[in-house]
């Protein structure tokens, strides 16, 4: 049941972020009370979701956990951490950034406003766009670079939602998918 579950999830996800991006714009047009009502149910599900798998994950293993908290805490990714916590606590967020703008003496127009909503709400479609990036940078000079850079920004979520759906699109075109075989000899070679 468990595993049928984790490939369920694995495999549905992609799906489950570009509906989710679909239907938030499509209730921004048409009623945005509802798509705001919406994106705090979704963003807190996430929240509530990412706390519980992140601490026990962290839990299984303890001894491992003081190793890599970092990588489990940044697993959703920058933007999406701030989002979830601008979901969670929105007034401390508001108190912030009104702070920020008063200190800057910068009031952004109605038309700033309007954009970071609907980037927030494209932003979990839109971030396997850019995780499909980092796949695609990894192999030019300055991959090495670049692609964990942009892991971090996005998430390593996002990342696997951006190689199961190209999968997806390689299984529609009928591409050949091949593993690749490691040919066993039996010799060590140690380098010098």
């Amino acid at each position: 049941v468990s595993f049928g579950i984790f490939w369920f999830c694995l495999f549905l996800q992609p799906l489950v972020m570009i509906t989710s991006s679909a239907s938030l714009l499509t209730l921004y047009f048409g009623n945005f009370p509802r798509a705001w009502l919406a994106f705090h149910i979704l963003w807190i599900i996430n929240a509530a979701t990412y706390i519980f798998i992140t601490g026990f994950a962290l839990l299984i293993d303890p001894q491992t956990a003081r190793h890599t908290w970092r990588q489990g805490i940044m697993f959703p990714g920058a933007v999406n951490l701030t989002i979830v916590l601008y979901t969670c606590a929105p007034q401390l967020f508001q108190d912030l950034s009104h702070e920020v703008l008063a200190a800057s003496h910068y009031s952004p127009a109605r038309g700033v406003q309007i954009g970071a909503i609907l980037f927030i709400y494209s932003w979990p479609a839109a971030s396997m766009a850019v995780a499909y990036l980092a796949k695609a940078a990894e192999p030019r000079p300055c991959g090495r670079f670049i692609c964990p850079l942009i892991v971090y920004v996005v998430g390593y979520g996002s990342l696997l939602c951006a190689c199961t759906f190209t999968s997806y699109i390689k299984e529609l075109r009928g591409a050949e998918m091949k593993w690749d075989k490691t040919e066993k000899t039996g010799k060590v070679t140690i380098p010098v």
